[in-house]
């Protein structure tokens, strides 16, 4: 799909939030863990179907939406835990 995308001069473009290099992946979780635009980001990952080929709409439903929510309960989760633990700190510096 990307070559014929090319091959007539267009072109291929990602979207802003996406896990093709390391940068951009950690940026996507950090959005997911923030719950800033993860929707968005879980929609466009269900519809991919591999590299370079054009998306079909709800192609790896199950997995995506498995792997987004449980990824989403356990980075807030631990986001939670982490804002707790610097409360309960400063807390007993204060004290």
């Amino acid at each position: 799909d990307a070559a014929l995308c090319v091959e007539q001069d267009g072109k291929w473009m990602n979207r802003h939030q996406n896990f093709d290099t390391l940068e951009h992946g950690m940026v996507s979780l950090f959005e997911i863990c923030t719950t800033e635009g993860w929707v968005v980001l879980m929609l466009s990952s269900v519809d991919s179907v591999g590299p370079y080929r054009q998306p079909k709409r709800d192609e790896n439903e199950w997995l995506g939406c498995i792997m987004f929510i449980s990824f989403l309960l356990l980075g807030s989760f631990f986001v939670l835990n982490l804002c707790v633990g610097v409360i309960i700190d400063n807390y007993g510096n204060v004290k």
